[in-house]
């Protein structure tokens, strides 16, 4: 199931299916209630999720502390991409629109993975990047409507 659901995901667009298989038998399955939070903006980033089941909200506040709903996710997205390659603190909050399952993949297992099965790992930064650079233009484009 878990692979099969990673077959369909951008991110895993450069693994075979054994490369597949090993990395799926590293994830955790998370499930969240309806409203309940994944993390919060300021929070450690110490993992990627990929939507399985459900949508997810993406909120950032402003100066006033008013929240914006910024994006939606849904099955095959990801969320927390940048903290694999960074480290640094979630830059968004995110919040679960309706109960949803998500599959974790954690900084400590992905930094593993670059270092024992190189082959996996770049297959794996590769997908990132692809993902990074999709957002950065969907951004882009946001960002340039606004300004019409």
């Amino acid at each position: 199931m878990v692979k099969d659901f990673l077959s369909k995901c951008l991110f895993f667009s450069h693994l075979n299916p054994v490369e597949l298989e090993f990395v799926s038998r590293t994830m955790k399955i998370v499930e969240l209630k309806k409203g309940e939070m994944l993390f919060q903006e300021g929070d450690p980033g110490s993992y990627v999720c990929f939507v399985m089941e459900g949508a997810l909200e993406i909120i950032k506040h402003d100066s006033f502390g008013d929240e914006a709903v910024i994006a939606t996710l849904v099955q095959g997205n990801s969320i927390g991409e940048m903290c694999l390659i960074d480290g640094k603190p979630r830059s968004a909050s995110t919040r679960a629109v309706v109960n949803s399952k998500l599959l974790l993949l954690s900084k400590n297992i992905f930094d593993r993975i670059l270092k024992a099965e190189p082959s996996v790992g770049v297959g794996l930064l590769k997908g990132l990047a692809v993902v990074l650079s999709d957002n950065l233009r969907e951004t882009s484009m946001a960002l340039s409507n606004e300004m019409k």
